[in-house]
């Protein structure tokens, strides 16, 4: 029972965060492009606290966020948010089987390609009709920076001792 409750105040503190660095600390570039760390905190929900975690922190981060800056919900990007919170937590359970750095770096960089420079670009291409290509583009250049931060912060955090001993992940690599 305590668990679930830690596990429930984390997700939700994740989920303002998202909120925060998404919604409202973005910085924008035209009305397509905005450069964002919002999911940064989806990863950290998915690998620290498990993918189904993850997921529903990614879909509430998206509704209230959306609901809070009065934008429209896309059904199709709250789907994308949730694949955002559920993918890494996938794959460094059930792939890498650890949560070593190179697992988790991998696990983020791959959630990014198939997501954000993937599947988002799809989405905003087909709400909004800019050019796949140019929207391929800026993405992409978009994503170069930030996937290696992300990966990294993520990582980073993994190894601190106060995390590690909040959800129990051992200091011989982070089996699972």
């Amino acid at each position: 029972m305590r668990k679930n409750l830690t596990f429930l105040v984390f997700a939700a503190l994740l989920a303002a965060l998202s909120i925060l660095l998404g919604k409202f600390l973005a910085v924008s570039i035209g009305s397509d492009i905005r450069i964002s760390f919002e999911n940064l905190p989806l990863f950290l929900a998915s690998v620290f606290l498990g993918p189904l975690w993850g997921m529903a922190t990614g879909i509430v981060a998206d509704l209230v966020g959306c609901a809070l800056r009065g934008y429209a919900v896309i059904p199709l990007m709250t789907v994308a948010q949730a694949f955002m919170g559920l993918l890494p937590g996938l794959l460094v359970r059930f792939v890498f089987r650890n949560r070593k750095t190179s697992s988790i770096v991998l696990s983020i960089t791959i959630t990014h390609l198939l997501l954000s420079i993937g599947f988002k670009t799809l989405i905003l291409h087909f709400t909004y009709g800019t050019p796949l290509l140019s929207l391929f583009g800026w993405r992409c250049l978009t994503y170069l920076p930030i996937i290696p931060l992300e990966a990294y912060l993520c990582a980073l955090l993994m190894k601190h001792h106060a995390i590690r001993k909040i959800f129990g992940i051992d200091d011989a690599g982070g089996k699972l």
